[in-house]
């Protein structure tokens, strides 16, 4: 692959103007800087990665910028996120460059410009780092080295020239420094490395050591400046007792004021009063500053930890704190030892709450251990609430929960209602009610001549009697179960590593490095929360908290699979040592690779989908369990997609083509455990904001964007468009490629709230949109009213030419759906205009036809809406195609409409576009020794979803479902549950509209309701594009 890439600044100029209409592009002249970088960091390759809707695993720290617009969270999954206060959308996300980086501390300068970012980060060497981050571009800007300990705790002073890091034990070690296992008897015998807790003092300016103070007692927790410059720190320790510090600097220099023991802090409650004499700390209470002596009573009403104190106008102390009651969550308020009136106890659907922070407008904010963030009203009401959607298992390990079989997991995730349950098939990736499997197996802990005792949770369980041994000092064992018939058992840890032992092993553990009693350990980045054995395969099923489910082989610990499940979503990916993967609609975007192309910049994630010509393998999963290794299934997948010319099966000749990696060699000295990074020879383009970041307010008339676009040198800049999107209309851009050192571009925005996405295109495909929130405050002008036009194309083909691909509702489905929309004139529309193809009509010139005539048509203030139903096949060469009336299956590409040409045509349209899919109809259209084809929609769907098409799918069904059609029904069913939706079942709220979100809720719970499960519909969220209403409510 060749490394570099074309560094391309531009600037684009974004006018206002008055009124909605969007002119022609005017030209401004700039100057384009050509600059060569490499495109992975040195000895850095790609890294696989989650991405999902919220942190997948603990986050210990909320924060609120000073106007009280963005929460900030950053968690151990290396990615920090900012949120919209209001709402809870995620307005920008970074990840950190390097993949052992795990967030502990926070914290915003006082004039919201740098974000501090501290825990357990890699710096140079051994040593670790803190980062000081643009909070507005994510841009690196400064890198505090030579870190020897854990950052628990951050603080700015409140005039942003000192920054406060405070020490909360050992880092934990990297995975780039995992040493053998034979390092477990020498680490338990010399003992841990830890580095002595403490504060620390630097100036922001040139990040200068200005004071330390080694505190003995604890890690650092809370740290807090007043208005004079003094500094407040409190430390805990496992033990209960802790230590409350005061720095001043009076004459210029810090020195400690005063430091006291206390007994029940916990938690990161502290605050100082205004008048800077006292300090409110969690439930100790309040202590004098000069002394630290007790001037008021302690919150004594819990034991529970306090997450958030604060002082309320009137000077009176209040505090919350979260905790459990009958397995739920609560939050209660306290003021002066009382609770706080009749919003004393709230409700939650989450326990195990890591921090809270208060709202001047009385609502509280709070984050969980497994990255659940959420926000409540001033009355205590939930107003959002935002979860990673994954599997979660943390405390429950016994309900990781194998089928007799071996051929489905139970798997546990939250939802709205709390916990619930789910049974996926691990060959297919189809979901079950969890009932509607018999015969579950849950793991287990003991048995005859085997017994576990006291593992969960803990680091003094036992097997047999004897001690479990751990590679580190305070590791706790979280999971374990034993096998049914030989003496191995399996345990898992909070330090993300998985053991696999026998009784004669752990009795002999200490005395000797004999590889003969040593069984494997495997270092999987998280911590191993469940376990589970599927003996007749010789697997092992493994649940982390950043939920991942992995499925490694019993003898050596070998990775065969890695899964990541969203069971509410009904959304999975499946990814082998290889980089080879397959995905349900909408799960390609939930894992992808981690480039560094920047030393200065935070990580540039690229989902899966990008690279799908490169690594999407239908059938990869059901092969590598069939061979229980990634490599022999790889090969025979793709043998299976990709025959020789003469039928026969060439294997070393595909291997030639597309090179495998080798897979990591188990030996018992051999811990890591990572997806391998592949060979990535087909890299899009990226886009950096560099000015104004992410979100910025206009009170001109003008707007400049300063834009870093990051290229391959094999594939030059294509372009880059722009879409502007506002509460009436979608526009789009088109700006050409950088041909040379000058480029002359120009955007004209109304006078209004805005949001303008930018995507980067290269001969490889297309960049993430990077999305700028406009806020207009400048002279709103009368606004020009422009006549709305809902575009409808309907295609159903029930009566195909070759009698043996009839079907019997499909062309119904189409003409029901366009003539119930035809209502919608006169209501949200101005305008309902209808093309429809059915049947005879639905031939293949016609249908396109009428998708150039859309392209013609469509303005920006427009909605259009695309039906199709009939069948659809996947062409693995080719893509998928949408089969019209004369399709004839031996001549696809001939006879078949591709989606690939469906996609671009939609994704140049300006508006908002919605495509309805219900091509996955039942019946054997292929025919029997068919290869290379199937009726899975799942990849034509997610490329039609990619978030630079601004395109909302609705699919009737995932994978290879069928779509059911009954005649009792009068449609099929995911066009009846569209066509009861759109009558006004859809409208929750009792409002008179029907979202897009609203009907894709109702619509994927009645028709799983009316097919009794067999059919799933998937609507692939798109985080670019917030919510806004299709209809009013309509009627027959």
């Amino acid at each position: 692959m060749n490394n570099q890439v074309h560094d391309c600044r531009f600037q684009l100029r974004l006018n206002l103007f008055s009124g909605f209409a969007c002119r022609q592009f005017g030209l401004l002249v700039i100057l384009c800087v050509l600059v060569v970088f490499p495109l992975f960091a040195q000895d850095a390759g790609p890294k696989f990665h989650i991405d999902t809707p919220a942190h997948a695993g603990m986050v210990r720290q909320i924060l609120v910028t000073g106007d009280e617009r963005f929460l900030l969270t950053g968690g151990v999954d290396r990615t920090i996120r900012v949120w919209d206060s209001k709402t809870g959308q995620q307005v920008q996300r970074w990840i950190l460059p390097n993949e052992d980086d795990r967030i502990h501390a926070l914290a915003i300068s006082p004039d919201n410009k740098l974000l501090a970012v501290g825990g357990d980060l890699v710096g140079s060497g051994s040593d670790g780092a803190v980062l000081l981050l643009s909070l507005q571009t994510g841009r690196i800007v400064k890198t505090l080295t030579g870190i020897r300990a854990r950052v628990s705790s951050l603080a700015f002073s409140l005039d942003g020239k000192n920054l406060a890091v405070g020490f909360g034990g050992a880092r934990d070690i990297s995975r780039s420094q995992v040493g053998d296992l034979a390092n477990l008897i020498t680490s338990a015998q010399e003992g841990s490395n830890a580095i002595e807790n403490g504060v620390a003092i630097y100036g922001v300016a040139d990040l200068r050591l200005i004071y330390s103070d080694p505190l003995s007692i604890g890690a650092v927790v809370s740290m807090v400046f007043n208005n004079a410059g003094n500094l407040a720190v409190a430390t805990h320790e496992a033990k209960g007792y802790g230590r409350l510090a005061i720095y001043r600097k009076p004459g210029g220099n810090y020195e400690r004021q005063a430091k006291a023991d206390v007994v029940r802090h916990a938690g990161s409650g502290l605050v100082w009063r205004n008048d800077n004499k006292t300090i409110l700390l969690g439930q100790d209470g309040e202590f004098g500053a000069d002394t630290i002596n007790e001037v008021a009573p302690a919150f004594h009403a819990s034991r529970e930890d306090i997450s958030a104190v604060r002082f309320l106008s009137d000077g009176t102390p209040i505090a919350a704190f979260g905790t459990k009651h009958n397995g739920q969550g609560e939050i209660k308020a306290l003021t002066d030892a009382k609770w706080h009136s009749s919003k004393s106890v709230i409700q939650i659907p989450d326990s195990n709450l890591e921090d809270m922070r208060f709202l001047s407008g009385g609502q509280i904010a709070y984050v969980t251990d497994n990255g659940t963030l959420a926000m409540l009203g001033a009355d205590g009401q939930m107003l959002w609430r935002k979860t990673s959607g994954g599997i979660s298992f943390q405390e429950k390990p016994d309900r990781l929960r194998v089928s007799g079989d071996g051929q489905w997991v139970g798997l546990r995730y939250q939802s709205a209602d709390g916990f619930q349950e789910l049974a996926f098939h691990l060959e297919s990736g189809r979901f079950a009610a969890i009932s509607s499997i018999k015969d579950w197996r849950e793991p287990l802990v003991s048995r005859s001549g085997l017994a576990l005792h006291a593992w969960q949770g803990t680091s003094v369980g036992t097997a047999n009697g004897t001690y479990l041994p751990f590679r580190k000092d305070g590791e706790r064992s979280l999971a374990a179960t034993v096998h049914s018939s030989d003496q191995s058992f399996f345990y898992g840890t909070d330090a993300g590593r998985l053991y696999k032992a026998t009784p004669s092993y752990v009795r002999n553990w200490r005395y000797t490095t004999s590889q003969s009693l040593m069984m494997w350990v495997r270092l999987l980045g998280s911590d191993v929360v469940a376990l589970n054995l599927i003996e007749e395969r010789g697997l092992i099923v493994v649940a982390t908290s950043d939920g991942m489910l992995r499925l490694l082989r019993m003898r050596d610990g070998a990775v065969i699979l890695t899964y990541y499940i969203q069971p509410g979503e009904r959304k999975w990916l499946s990814i082998a040592d290889t980089g080879h993967y397959e995905a349900s609609v909408g799960g390609d975007n939930l894992g992808g690779w981690v480039l560094r192309q920047d030393s200065q910049q935070t990580a540039e994630f690229f989902p899966l989908s990008r690279f799908r010509d490169q690594f999407l393998l239908p059938g990869m999963t059901r092969h590598v369990l069939a061979s229980n290794d990634p490599n022999q299934g790889v090969q025979r997948a793709l043998a299976e997609w990709q025959p020789s010319p003469m039928g026969a099966v060439v294997v070393e000749q595909v291997a030639k083509q597309e090179p495998l990696i080798v897979p990591q060699k188990i030996t018992p000295a051999s811990e890591l455990v990572e997806i391998e990074s592949p060979k990535i020879d087909q890299v899009p383009p990226s886009i950096e904001i560099v000015s104004p970041g992410f979100e910025t307010t206009l009170t001109g008339n003008q707007l400049s964007i300063n834009v870093r676009v990051l290229t391959p040198k094999d594939a030059p800049l294509k372009g880059v468009f722009s879409r502007i999107v506002s509460s009436g209309q979608v526009t789009r851009g088109l700006h050409p490629g950088l041909t040379s050192v000058e480029q002359t571009l120009n955007l004209k925005l109304p006078p209004e709230d805005v949001e303008v996405h930018l995507v980067a295109e290269n001969r490889w495909g297309s960049s993430l949109p990077k999305v700028i929130r406009v806020r207009y405050a400048g002279p709103v002008a009368a606004p020009i009213i422009k006549q709305r036009t809902l575009r409808i194309l309907a295609i159903g083909v029930s009566d195909y030419d070759n009698p043996s691909y009839r079907l019997f509702l499909a062309a119904k489905d189409a003409s029901d759906f366009g003539r119930l929309l035809s209502g919608q004139r006169g209501k949200l529309y101005d305008k309902v205009e209808i093309a429809m193809l059915t049947d005879k009509a639905a031939d293949k010139s016609a249908i396109e036809k009428a998708f150039t005539n859309l392209k013609k048509q469509v303005r920006a203030e427009d909605t259009t809406f695309v039906f199709l139903a009939g069948h659809g096949v996947n062409d693995f060469k080719q893509g998928y195609y949408f089969m019209p009336r004369e399709a004839d299956i031996k001549r696809l590409s001939d006879t078949g409409v591709s989606f690939r040409d469906i996609r671009r045509t939609l994704a140049e349209l300006p508006g908002r576009n919605l495509l309805f899919v219900d091509t996955c109809h039942a019946g054997n259209v292929i025919g029997s020794g068919a290869t290379g084809l199937s009726q899975n929609n799942s990849s034509a769907i997610n490329e039609l979803a990619s978030p630079e098409n601004n395109i909302i799918v609705f699919a009737s069904s995932s994978g290879d479902q069928a779509a059911i059609e009954k005649d009792d029904w009068g449609n099929g069913a995911f066009t009846k549950a569209l066509l009861e939706g759109l009558q006004g079942r859809a409208d929750f709220m009792k409002r008179g509209r029907i979202s897009y979100k609203q009907l894709d809720a109702y619509v994927s719970d009645r028709v799983s309701d009316l097919t009794d499960g067999l059919q799933t519909p998937v609507t692939p969220v798109l985080l670019t594009v917030p919510d806004f209403p299709l209809v009013e409510v309509l009627s027959n």
